[in-house]
C-alpha cells in the first residue's frame, strides 16, 4: 500500500472538494481498547490543563525560535474531520513559521504503515512530531523511536501508553455525560433510545457510550433500549439500527457516537421525530440541524486539535515544559448556535479549503 505524504507550503482556497470517508472516520483516539479496562472507560479523563471554547478562540500559535521541520502523522485524510484537523495544523504552522509535512495512513487497520512512514520521517531529520495514533498501543514504538533520536512528540486524539509524549485529548466520557443531560432536557417526560455505539475496538466510542450509560442513571425516566456496535459506515449503521428498532420499536431518542454511523438523513421516516444527537459538528450536521433532522451535535473541535497540537509542539521545541495532558472542551451545538463564530472557527474549515500539493510515495 502506498503512503500518502503531503508537503504544504501555503494555505490555499479552491473549489469545494470534501471526501467523507467511511472507514472509521470519527476520531483518532480509537484504535484499541487493550489499554483501557472497563473501569477506565467509566471514569473522567485526568487533565493537567483544561481549555474552554473561549480559550481556543483566543489562542494564538507561538513564534518558533527557528524554522523547525515538523511532521504531523494522521490516521487518514479521507474524511471531513481529518481534513479539518489538518487545516488547523497547517494554519498554526504558517503562523508559527515552521515547515509542516502531513503523513496520512489509510485508517485504523494500517498501524504498520504509520510506523514505517513516521520512521522514514525521523530518518530524514525532522525536529518535532505531532502524532495522531492509529493504535493506542501500536504507537508506542513510534514515540520511543522519536524520543531516542531527540525528537519531541505531542500526541493528539488519544493517549499513548508512554510517558515520553505530551498529549492533547478530548474527554469522550464527559461527552457521553453531556449527551445524557441533553436527552433529559429534550425529553423531560422520558423515553427509550438506541445508542449507535460505533466500533467495539474504538476507545473514543466506548468512552462516549460509557459516559451516557453512567449519566443516564440520574434520569430514571430515560431508558437505553439497545446499544449497537458498527464501523463508521452508514450502510452498516442503518442495518444495525433497523435490527435494533425492530426488536425495540419504541425509539424516542438516538445517540450516534459519530454522525456517520447513522447520518440523520438515513433514519427511517418512522423514527424521524426521535431526538437525534450525533458526534461531530460538521457540514452534514449543520444541514441536519437546519432541517430539524438532528437536535444537536457533540462538537469534537478538529480545527482546534490541529491548531493547538502544533502550538504545543512549537512551545515544546522552543524549550517550554508542557502540561502532560491538555484537554479540549466538550460542547453540544444546537440550531441556536449555528451562527457562533467561536464554535464554527474551532470545528469547521473555511468553505472550499482543501489539502494541496500532495507528494505520494
Amino acid at each position: 500500500m502506498r503512503t500518502q505524504r503531503f508537503r504544504i507550503l501555503t494555505l490555499t482556497m479552491a473549489p469545494t472538494v470534501i471526501v467523507i470517508g467511511l472507514q472509521q472516520a470519527a476520531r483518532a483516539d480509537d484504535a484499541s481498547t487493550n489499554a483501557a479496562t472497563t473501569a477506565g472507560l467509566h471514569s473522567p479523563q485526568v487533565c493537567d490543563q483544561s481549555l474552554t471554547l473561549a480559550d481556543l478562540a483566543n489562542l494564538r500559535a507561538p513564534k518558533a525560535a527557528r524554522r523547525y521541520k515538523i511532521t504531523y502523522g494522521l490516521v487518514s485524510l479521507a474524511a471531513y474531520w481529518y481534513q479539518a484537523t489538518a487545516y488547523g495544523a497547517l494554519k498554526a504552522a504558517q503562523e508559527a513559521g515552521v515547515d509542516l509535512t502531513l503523513s496520512a495512513a489509510q485508517g485504523f487497520s494500517t498501524q504498520a504503515q504509520q510506523v514505517t512512514t513516521i520512521n522514514n520521517e525521523l530518518s530524514r531529520g525532522i525536529d518535532g512530531l505531532l502524532l495522531q495514533p492509529v493504535d493506542v498501543n501500536g504507537a508506542v514504538p513510534i514515540v520511543e523511536a522519536a524520543v531516542a533520536k531527540g525528537v519531541p512528540v505531542v500526541t493528539v486524539g488519544t493517549l499513548v501508553d508512554s510517558t515520553k509524549a505530551d498529549a492533547l485529548v478530548q474527554d469522550d466520557y464527559a461527552q457521553g455525560l453531556q449527551a445524557a443531560e441533553f436527552f433529559a432536557k429534550k425529553l423531560p417526560g422520558g423515553g427509550e433510545g438506541i445508542i449507535m455505539g460505533g466500533p467495539a475496538n474504538g476507545t473514543w466510542a466506548s468512552r462516549r457510550v460509557a459516559g451516557l450509560e453512567d449519566g443516564i442513571k440520574k434520569f430514571p425516566q430515560l431508558k437505553i433500549a439497545a446499544i449497537t456496535h458498527e464501523n463508521v459506515d452508514p450502510a452498516e449503521g442503518l442495518s444495525r439500527f433497523t435490527n435494533a428498532s425492530q426488536a425495540h420499536p419504541k425509539v424516542d431518542w438516538i445517540y450516534s457516537t459519530y454522525n456517520l454511523q447513522l447520518p440523520p438523513s438515513s433514519i427511517p421516516e418512522k423514527y424521524a421525530k426521535a431526538v437525534y444527537l450525533g458526534g461531530g459538528y460538521e457540514p452534514l450536521m449543520v444541514d441536519a440541524m437546519k432541517s430539524g433532522a438532528a437536535a444537536g451535535a457533540a462538537a469534537s473541535h478538529p480545527v482546534a486539535e490541529g491548531y493547538v497540537g502544533i502550538s504545543l509542539l512549537v512551545r515544546k521545541l522552543n524549550g517550554e515544559k508542557l502540561p502532560s495532558i491538555t484537554c479540549l472542551p466538550n460542547n453540544v451545538v444546537t440550531s441556536d448556535d449555528l451562527s457562533s463564530v467561536d464554535q464554527n472557527s474551532q470545528n469547521l474549515m473555511p468553505e472550499g479549503w482543501k489539502v494541496t500539493s500532495p507528494v505520494i510515495q
